[in-house]
């Protein structure tokens, strides 16, 4: 079993920061200890989950908040950093409770709309998106609507101006950065039934070179589909 906790960054210890760089070494290729260090020191707040019996960290991921302005309206984005799970607890569901929680607990500090900036490298990251929410963009059977656009736009012209492609909506990272390990990153045939991750698979059909899809999705209750409010007990 695992149990989650929220600490801020500068509650992390350094055996915490060892041991998180190990599990992402373990999963990713081209992981730089000093770049992992830096980047995560950029960031608000960490999500843990620990091995009960152990007391060991199997999966964890960052956030930080950006202030935006779109069309003269000033929102927040929660922008997930690195994030990853042992593989022998990837049945666990644990994670997206805790984070949503955590979320909606941050939005009562601001009266701006707030909305979660995903990069997806990977299925089973955007596989997140359908799996606890009604609107999120880009989707397999619905035009991103103008709004959305330019925030994906927005992002990811701040932060990657020279890797992001406004067409495809990709940060071209061409394992630039780091990448899931080949034996990690494929997407079982099967899996391509489901509409989203056919459609995952379409529009980043080199995800496995690191490539990241831009996705963004309102984070409010009134957002979360069935399974969403299940787990958030509403």
């Amino acid at each position: 079993m695992l149990r989650s906790s929220v600490l801020n960054i500068n509650e992390l210890t350094n055996t915490d920061i060892d041991t998180m760089f190990n599990l992402m070494n373990e999963y990713y290729e081209n992981i730089q200890k000093t770049n992992f260090v830096s980047d995560l020191s950029k960031k608000k707040q960490v999500i843990l989950l620990k091995d009960e019996e152990k007391n060991e960290i199997k999966g964890f991921t960052s956030i930080v908040l950006y202030d935006v302005e779109i069309e003269n309206i000033k929102i927040k984005l929660l922008f997930s950093g690195d994030t990853v799970i042992h593989k022998d607890y990837w049945s666990n569901t644990d994670l997206m409770p805790v984070w949503i929680k955590n979320a909606l607990n941050l939005k009562k500090e601001f009266n701006e709309k707030l909305y979660w900036l995903l990069m997806s490298k990977g299925y089973k990251t955007y596989k997140y998106l359908s799996a606890f929410y009604n609107e999120f963009y880009p989707r397999y059977n619905k035009q991103t609507p103008i709004f959305e656009q330019q925030i994906i736009n927005k992002f990811g012209e701040m932060f990657y101006p020279e890797k992001f492609d406004k067409t495809s909506g990709l940060i071209i990272m061409n394992k630039a950065k780091d990448y899931l390990k080949n034996e990690f990153s494929q997407i079982p045939k099967e899996k391509l039934t489901d509409p989203n991750i056919q459609f995952f698979a379409n529009k980043n059909p080199e995800f496995y070179k690191g490539n990241e899809l831009v996705c963004v999705t309102e984070l409010a209750v009134e957002n979360l589909n069935k399974t969403g409010r299940r787990v958030l007990g509403v």
